[in-house]
């Protein structure tokens, strides 16, 4: 607590305050938490930033979020610098964690600053917000794609982030335990902090309740098991594949398993079979969740008893859910397959700069999911999203942005992506290319190797295929239903 509060004084002195933007590249290190909790006390919001980001993404982010200085690290500060000035003229101040310092007052590095002791930092300069920030002050702008189009800024305020830490602490929801001196719980934390799960659910609350992170950069196999074994686990969060891995990987085996009590699934529908072959390594509790970035992102959690490995569990404290028609927008039986709407003080202020897709998705005091799910004895069950979004690794893929990049390639005249269904990743982006009347065909590879270049590894195409032309509808809209049953059909 100390390191961010040290930290907090210097950004207060340096002249930041509130209302500016911190944004921090990093991977998941114990230095994220220090540069998230001390922007915080000094009053700015944190923007979380994808690390493997290339530089027009992350320019497009610290652009669009207004951000004012950047956390990152040396093996990426190149390309954040590069980012950076696409999104400002002359760049913005670096911070780095692990030596070399930045362009940040004196070239000191989090670290450094974070360990300067009273009277070189003043607490005393700290913004003056008493024990807490208001509850309406934007806390986190992550950014997601929301519904449709390419990624917005999510606004969640401090009271959106602290009511969405509390639901999700209810006892019959939580597995930790408390913390004494011979006993506490060990969380692994692979997620990855820009991602809402991994930086609300998994790094905040857990801090909260005292228990140990076990920070993991990177998922490699080997890494991953000797924390698993070595560490003692007592609470895992995952996404599928992750379930997947460790149901089907010969070398996790229930020594692994030992000290585990708890699975909780996120991001993505769970794969029930991967479920249950995990179980016959180690019985213990696997359940899911359903949320969004816009809602902080929890909705629903299923009991921490729970034994159904469908259901992403009921409505959280102070939360309501109904289901209505997509095409009438009228409240329909829950009981049958609707949309998923949902409202509570976890839900988003809006998007960020945005207020067209802000009146689009929140609605009434209502936020419009796009998911399509119905209850069954008072639990949720997911069926599929309205939204045109790719899921792939539990990370959001729109892909109008993907069109979007793939149409400035020379020889494409028209293109729809979609996903098709991957049991490692979920879902993987394909491709369906119009060709124009180049002089010089392309191949597919040369077609994947162009968006490649341009995008974060998650969102590179699976494949391609040609075609004549694109199925869309009177009005111009591409119907990815069609091309989706042309992928499973062949």
């Amino acid at each position: 607590m100390s390191l961010s509060e040290n930290l907090a004084a210097f950004l207060t002195e340096s002249c930041y305050k509130r209302g500016d933007v911190l944004a921090i590249a990093l991977p998941n290190l114990p230095e994220y938490a220090i540069a998230l909790l001390g922007a915080l006390r000094a009053g700015l919001a944190v923007t979380p930033v994808n690390p493997v980001y290339n530089a027009e993404e992350i320019g497009y982010q610290l652009g669009n979020s207004g951000a004012n200085i950047v956390v990152t690290y040396p093996e990426r500060s190149a390309v954040v610098e590069a980012g950076a000035e696409r999104a400002v003229q002359g760049g913005l101040p670096l911070m780095l964690v692990g030596s070399g310092g930045g362009r940040l007052l004196g070239s000191r590095d989090l670290l450094e600053v974070a360990r300067m002791e009273p009277p070189t930092v003043s607490h005393g300069k700290l913004v003056d917000q008493g024990n807490s920030a208001p509850s309406k002050q934007l806390a986190l702008l992550p950014y997601s794609s929301g519904t449709t189009g390419i990624p917005k800024g999510v606004r969640l305020t401090h009271g959106n982030v602290t009511a969405n830490n509390s639901q999700i602490s209810h006892p019959s929801i939580k597995f930790v335990r408390d913390t004494t001196k011979e006993f506490q719980d060990v969380i692994p934390c692979v997620l990855p902090f820009f991602h809402i799960y991994g930086l609300t659910v998994t790094m905040l609350s857990y801090l909260k309740m005292g228990a140990k992170l076990v920070t993991l950069p990177r998922f490699e196999p080997e890494s991953f098991l000797k924390v698993l074994k070595d560490y003692k686990t007592t609470i895992l969060h995952v996404v599928p594949p992750l379930v997947q891995f460790m149901a089907s990987h010969p070398g996790v085996t229930p020594a692994h398993l030992d000290t585990l009590r708890a699975t909780v699934n996120g991001a993505a529908s769970i794969s029930v079979q991967d479920a249950e072959r995990l179980l016959t390594k180690k019985k213990h509790v696997i359940v899911s969740g359903y949320g969004l970035t816009e809602t902080s992102p929890a909705i629903t959690s299923a009991h921490n008893t729970s034994t159904d490995l469908d259901t992403v569990g009921s409505p959280l404290s102070d939360t309501q859910i109904k289901i209505i028609d997509p095409q009438t927008g009228l409240i329909q039986d829950p009981n049958r397959p609707g949309e998923i709407c949902c409202r509570g003080p976890q839900v988003m202020s809006g998007y960020h700069n945005n207020e067209e897709a802000t009146s689009e998705t929140l609605k009434g005091g209502w936020l419009h999911t796009g998911d399509v799910g119905y209850f069954k004895k008072g639990q949720l069950y997911i069926v599929e999203r309205l939204k045109e979004l790719i899921k792939v690794k539990g990370f959001q893929v729109a892909p109008v942005e993907l069109e979007e990049i793939l149409k400035g390639h020379p020889s494409v005249a028209d293109v729809a992506v979609v996903g098709k269904p991957d049991r490692r990743s979920g879902e993987l982006p394909v491709a369906f290319v119009v060709l124009n009347n180049a002089a010089r065909v392309p191949t597919k590879s040369e077609i994947k190797e162009y968006l490649a270049a341009r995008v974060a590894e998650y969102k590179r195409l699976d494949a391609v295929a040609f075609v004549q032309s694109i199925p869309k509808s009177s009005t111009g809209k591409i119907l990815r239903r069609e091309l989706r049953e042309t992928l499973a059909e062949g």
